[in-house]
């Protein structure tokens, strides 16, 4: 019978010391999943500044392209307002040198008569 009481504290004693190592196991995958959740906190809000610093930029660099993109339309506006504006000029230059031809020949036809 006091073998059997022996193996019973020995049963209970090692229980404990089962227990006991069970217990500074969680304790260390606590303190663990703490610094964990702590590292992964800071991580987060790190991610969430780099964000807004991106969004703030895309909003800079879309106001941007919106307004290259404007000035570019206006100065393809006029880009066609200038070209039809040289393609009057080219006309009325072709138009002037015909007169010019004209003038020149009857100046010529007027010499010789004048001769």
């Amino acid at each position: 019978m006091q073998s059997i009481l022996i193996s019973h504290e020995e049963v209970m004693r090692l229980r404990q010391v089962l227990e006991d190592d069970d217990a500074r196991v969680d304790s260390r995958l606590l303190n663990s999943l703490r610094a964990d959740h702590i590292q992964l906190k800071e991580q987060l809000k790190s991610l969430r500044e780099a964000h807004e610093g991106v969004n703030k930029e895309l909003k800079s660099l879309q106001a941007i392209h919106k307004s290259l993109k404007t000035e570019n339309n206006e100065l393809k506006l006029k880009h066609t307002a200038l070209q039809g504006e040289l393609l009057e000029c080219q006309n009325e230059t072709s138009s002037l040198d015909v007169e010019v031809s004209k003038l020149t020949n009857c100046c010529e036809l007027l010499s010789k008569r004048i001769q």
